[in-house]
């Protein structure tokens, strides 16, 4: 939106906008995913000189954290280099913790420790500090900071290694170049051992940042534990999260997230057993469980074919979580049939309609399952479904309550028939695309609809000329092409003949003599060579009324001159049978 534009609406809305009132909106707007308007609002504060902001952190607080949820960690870092421009908006820890987190999340590690350098250090730019002389902004990384290096995904470049020390004693297992930069970088740094007995996983810069949190006198959190398993597991070192995971038993409690990879990595393991004992040993110290966790063991007892108790797991979802439970039937749906068993991905898709209405995502998931699984059938009722309820919907609110087939729901059933060959099926869901208003994809179409022509269904060539016509589109010359030939073969010479003058003369270049040539080679089955005959006579017809040959049509002629020439024995044998000798001879003259 213009910016005059968004001015114009902000002070259409007659609100008295202060700092609540901004920090309100950027906080509803946030809760809707529109961070682009967040940074409107923003730049609309910015501009306004009358406006005196006594919380002016605050507000660039409240972005930073739409703009983290939002996954938006370049907007989020220029929103922060903004706030170091002001006295009155210089970070505080909170906005510290928010670009930490939105930087580790995105894999930004070169800025993540630019900020850690910028919390160590005096602002660049210098103040009037007035009467707070004693001011100073300078801050020393949490746990929450280091936790948020932690987060960053393990890079292949760096490389992947195994760090262990026992009571003093260097034991390494390496693997990947990374390992061997490690040792070289503790050595050139000086940097101690971890610990008297230590065992971590990951990449060199996350070993860094946990050595430079015991530095700084800083406890790990459990968090920090849950975090340093997930390198773990990510690299398939099992072993090393259940022995990491003991170690955290003996020195805190764990917490849900430690519990979550733990119930990974037995579901990996295909322990699923010791999985649902390990979230029951977490219930009974009164550890309350995330969705996330729940949702995990619901998955790997779904994998397990254990579907009741996957489903007994969705009321202890419910109670935790904030996404849809839609979303969690379309995961358990999605992890059945990830396991090979289509028969209990369909019992919890019946089983859904009594608590919830499945979505497009999870229509879609059960139509390619169907018939991946060879249910042609079961996909073609389920297809019907959906498109029973276009017929209900007579307003956009409609679309909400009700599943109308989308463009990846025709291509899958598309797909399907081709691969069947299922042409009256193929007829039906083509023109039940056009009808709903999804187009002609010549990438994905083009061929589809040659091989219909082909097979019988010609009426959808004209059913797609007819609908590119009405958007203006032009249409392929293959199909152009294929329409020559379906003419020619019911000897309509005037129909094939205007196939060719309708098109754009542009795209007809392409057909020279040995393009026309290989056409005929291509479809010499369908067609006798007395055609080409009458064919060379009703273009000569039309030739001779103009003044300058056209070059198609001259490629044209010259190209059934030499079919005939090459196939002479052939044509000859047929033109004596329709009694035509004289016309082929005299056709091959002229």
């Amino acid at each position: 939106m213009p910016e005059w534009m968004f001015s114009k609406m902000m002070r259409s809305a007659k609100i008295r906008f202060t700092d609540h009132s901004i920090l309100r909106l950027i906080q509803i707007l946030g809760k809707l995913g529109n961070w682009r308007r967040v940074l409107q609002v923003i730049e609309w504060l910015q501009m306004r000189e009358r406006f005196k902001s006594h919380k002016l952190r605050y507000i660039y607080t409240a972005a930073l954290d739409v703009l983290g949820k939002a996954r938006r960690p370049v907007e989020a870092l220029n929103v922060f280099h903004v706030m170091q421009q002001q006295m009155s908006s210089y970070p505080d820890l909170v906005a510290y913790h928010c670009i930490a987190v939105t930087l580790g999340q995105a894999g930004h590690m070169k800025e993540l420790f630019d900020v850690i350098d910028c919390m160590r250090s005096p602002p660049k730019k210098k103040f009037k500090k007035g009467p707070f002389e004693e001011w100073d902004p300078r801050l020393e990384p949490d746990i929450i900071v280091y936790n948020a290096g932690k987060n960053i995904s393990i890079d292949d470049e760096e490389g992947v290694f195994v760090l262990k020390t026992n009571r003093g004693k260097k034991h390494s297992c390496l693997t990947g170049a990374g390992g061997i930069v490690a040792w070289r970088l503790l050595l050139y740094q000086g940097i101690g051992y971890l610990g008297e007995e230590t065992i971590y996983v990951g990449s060199i810069t996350q070993m860094l940042l946990i050595q430079q949190l015991k530095q700084q006198g800083q406890q790990p959190s459990s968090t920090t534990y849950g975090l340093v398993m997930e390198v773990m597991f990510a690299c398939g070192k099992y072993n090393l999260v259940h022995e990491f995971f003991r170690k955290v038993q003996k020195s805190s409690i764990p917490n849900a997230l430690t519990y979550k990879v733990l119930v990974n990595t037995l579901w990996r393991e295909g322990k699923t057993d010791e999985a649902v004992s390990a979230v029951q040993d977490m219930e009974r110290r009164g550890i309350v469980g995330s969705a996330a966790l729940y949702y995990d063991l619901a998955r790997c007892l779904c994998s397990a074919e254990r579907c009741q108790e996957a489903l007994g797991q969705i009321e202890k979802i419910c109670k935790v979580a904030n996404k849809p439970l839609v979303v969690t039937y379309t995961g358990l749906i999605q992890a059945c049939l990830d396991s090979g068993n289509i028969q209990n991905g369909a019992y919890i898709f019946r089983q859904m309609h009594g608590f919830c209405s499945p979505n497009l995502v999870t229509y879609n998931i059960m139509l390619k399952a169907y018939l991946e699984h060879g249910m042609f059938e079961e996909a073609k009722k389920l297809f019907q479904k959906m498109s029973e309820g276009v017929n209900c919907i007579s307003s956009k609110s409609d679309y909400r309550d009700m599943v109308v087939p989308d463009t990846y729901s025709f291509n899958t059933m598309l797909d399907a028939c081709v691969s069947e060959k299922r042409w009256d099926d193929f007829e039906y869901f083509y023109k039940q695309m056009l009808h709903h208003g999804y187009h002609f994809n010549g990438k994905r179409h083009l061929r589809m609809i040659l091989d219909a022509s082909r097979s019988g269904k010609g009426e959808l060539l004209e059913t797609t000329c007819k609908h590119l016509a009405q958007a203006d589109r032009i249409l392929p010359l293959s199909l152009t092409k294929e329409r020559f030939c379906i003419n020619l073969d019911k000897d309509d010479y005037a129909a094939a003949i205007s196939c060719i003058t309708s098109h754009p003369t542009s795209e007809l270049q392409a057909l020279t003599k040995v393009a026309w040539l290989n056409l005929f080679k291509e479809n010499a089955h369908r067609f006798h060579k007395d055609t080409l005959v009458g064919l060379i006579h009703e273009v000569s017809i039309l030739t001779a009324r103009v003044d300058l040959l056209n070059p198609v049509f001259q490629n044209l002629i010259a190209s059934c001159k030499e079919f005939l020439r090459t196939h002479m024995t052939v044509a000859e044998s047929n033109l004596r049978e329709t009694g035509s000798t004289v016309h082929f001879e005299t056709a091959l003259k002229s």
